[in-house]
């Protein structure tokens, strides 16, 4: 469900999806979200999938991707500026179905990414204010998506060893879930949620 909704503050962006077979998708979502949030419908030509987007500190690191494009990108900004939220667009390669698909945080001032997939020279503006990056090698960068909770719980993929060797040497519990049949249809942890700031 990540791809289909994107909540910032009181509102939700429901994106127009970056692949044609996956419109639709977002009506029952929307049907549910629009109870609690204000919707806010991307317009015609603008495309996004939510998994180009990541809640980071008190910004949004949104990708460009084959599924998000610049249209989509700015509408996205426009709602997130108008709520008090800076943004930065990271380029993600073709190579790659999202941004959260070799990148995700795992607490606040803390990214974890994957080699092969995004450079330090995207991040540069982030390490310069301080973010610490946790590479984790290319052969494992599907485990470049987790999620993290407070007291420095880490859930990650299952079947990846230096992920999580990298994540407890770093101070993080982790907690591994088997993602196979996920996997299978190109998802990772992520995509089951959407997240609240």
């Amino acid at each position: 469900v990540e791809d289909t909704a994107i909540v910032v503050e009181d509102a939700v962006v429901i994106p127009l999806m970056g692949h044609p077979s996956r419109e639709g998708e977002q009506a029952v979502i929307r049907e549910v979200l629009s109870d609690h949030l204000e919707v806010m419908e991307m317009p015609q030509g603008a495309k996004m999938d939510g998994g180009d987007a990541i809640f980071f500190d008190d910004r949004y690191l949104l990708g460009r991707s084959t599924r998000t494009n610049a249209a989509g990108i700015a509408f996205f900004q426009e709602v997130a500026e108008s709520r008090g939220f800076d943004s930065m667009v990271l380029d993600v390669p073709e190579s790659t179905l999202h941004l959260t698909t070799v990148c995700s945080s795992p607490e606040p001032g803390v990214l974890i990414a994957a080699k092969g997939h995004m450079t330090p020279e995207q991040f540069t503006p982030l390490t310069d204010q301080g973010v610490e990056i946790l590479w984790i090698p290319n052969a494992e960068s599907y485990a470049a998506n987790v999620i993290g909770f407070e007291g420095g719980s880490v859930m990650i993929s299952a079947d990846f060893p230096e992920t999580k060797r990298v994540l407890q040497e770093a101070g993080y519990t982790t907690r591994s879930v088997d993602m196979e049949h996920i996997r299978a249809a190109d998802g990772s942890l992520t995509c089951c949620s959407i997240f609240y700031q």
